[in-house]
């Protein structure tokens, strides 16, 4: 994945290279827009890098190491006027 910045030219730096043939890298942001995802998954697990959707700039950050058969998809939620990042998990063979 490469980060472009609108109205720029010339070559656009990596951000991530997934190495694994069996993952898929996608990416995504909450419904509150507060955050930016950057998915990798295969068929039975997942890993998650974000940001803050306003510092585009920032390193993006490992949410949950990748460990076999453990896909999981994080979001926000609103608590007592905070949005919280919260994740749903899922575990092959539960």
């Amino acid at each position: 994945m490469y980060r472009h910045n609108v109205g720029t030219t010339g070559p656009d730096p990596l951000i991530y290279e997934e190495k694994d043939e069996k993952f898929d890298v996608f990416t995504g942001k909450t419904r509150s827009k507060a955050y930016l995802f950057l998915f990798s998954g295969s068929h039975t697990t997942t890993e998650v890098r974000y940001i803050p959707a306003n510092q585009p700039q920032a390193d993006w950050k490992v949410l949950e190491p990748r460990k076999q058969d453990l896909e999981y998809y994080p979001t926000t939620a609103a608590i007592l006027s905070t949005s919280v990042l919260t994740i749903r998990a899922a575990i092959s063979g539960w």
